[in-house]
């Protein structure tokens, strides 16, 4: 008797929105710069129709016009921009910023100020691939728990983008693991050995959804995406892939 072996059906973008169960978050900040308490859709900080991102991306990033970015590979996109986050920005903890355990600000004000802790970053570089053409079901923002250099783990928020296969997701971070690439192939896929310090999603979301793979309650990761800094620098920092 012969066996057919039966190849996997393809994934498509569409399939990845269907992988994880959507679910409503809701950022709650008590900074007391409104005097009372702010209630957030996640989704709102990234911007995906946003004209001061767009000038920065095509005047600053590509010297050239709006329309040229729009044609360009998301290779190019991709790279540049994580690029530009890692040189561009300053790591800087909300305790610092603004003497609160957790703050989000939206990607023009990180933008406009240059500083920002992980979800700050993550926020505009998220932000900068949409409006820079790159299909935002590509594009997931990731809360979720790293590897610190004393054994514990702590929490932090990075990007990720789906690959043209479909299949490989690949980290883009500017703070906890501040490594651009000169091309997409040289990135490791976020599931890899390369990428083990990164130890589990709460939480994923774009401008369009938000994924709960792990079920996690809003209250157990309020106020824990802060301080991780580059604490992964010695044992990430020299990966070369």
């Amino acid at each position: 008797m012969t066996t057919t072996l039966t190849s996997k059906p393809a994934r498509t973008l569409d399939s990845w929105d269907t992988n994880y169960p959507t679910t409503r978050k809701i950022y709650r900040s008590d900074s007391g710069m409104y005097g009372s308490m702010v209630f957030s859709d996640v989704r709102t900080f990234i911007h995906s129709d946003d004209y001061v991102i767009k000038d920065t991306i095509a005047l600053r990033m590509f010297r050239t016009s709006h329309d040229a970015v729009q044609s360009m590979s998301d290779e190019e996109k991709v790279i540049a921009i994580h690029k530009y986050a890692i040189d561009n920005f300053k790591y800087v903890g909300d305790d610092k910023s603004s003497k609160t355990v957790e703050s989000w600000r939206h990607p023009d004000v990180t933008q406009a100020i240059g500083n920002g802790d992980c979800e700050d970053g993550a926020f505009w570089i998220a932000s900068a691939l949409i409006n820079s053409g790159v299909d935002p079901r590509r594009v997931r923002c990731n809360a979720g728990s790293v590897a610190m250099n004393d054994g514990s783990t702590g929490g932090h928020m990075w990007v990720t983008y789906l690959c043209p296969d479909n299949i490989k997701w690949i980290i883009l971070d500017w703070c906890y693991w501040p490594k651009a690439h000169k091309s997409l192939s040289r990135y490791p896929d976020s599931k890899s050995r390369k990428c083990r310090s990164y130890k589990g999603i709460w939480f994923s979301f774009n401008n369009l959804h938000c994924w709960d793979p792990s079920d996690v309650a809003t209250s157990s990761w309020e106020g824990r995406l802060h301080n991780p800094e580059s604490t992964a620098t010695q044992e990430l920092g020299g990966l070369n892939a």
